[in-house]
């Protein structure tokens, strides 16, 4: 049997991870945009390809899965 203090704190758990909402999708459209900004800089990204998931996970994290097409990696010189 569970101690009453496991059991708030269970609950509250539960709580805070129902409560989580998805990302909305404004919220997603700005980040692929600057995620897509990013990325261009290193690759030939086709930005129609590029696909954004943010889920939540089990442990009331997120887990953000990114994947696109890129035809090329671009010349960027050295990096000091």
């Amino acid at each position: 049997m569970l101690k009453p203090n496991m059991i708030g704190e269970n609950r509250l758990k539960r709580v805070l991870i129902n409560d989580k909402k998805e990302f909305s999708p404004e919220l997603t459209k700005i980040l692929k945009s600057e995620l897509y900004e990013m990325f261009d800089n290193y690759l030939s990204v086709k930005r129609e390809s590029m696909d954004l998931k943010v889920v939540i996970n089990g442990k009331g994290g997120y887990d953000v899965v990114i994947t696109f097409n890129a035809n090329y990696i671009k010349s960027y010189g050295i990096v000091v």
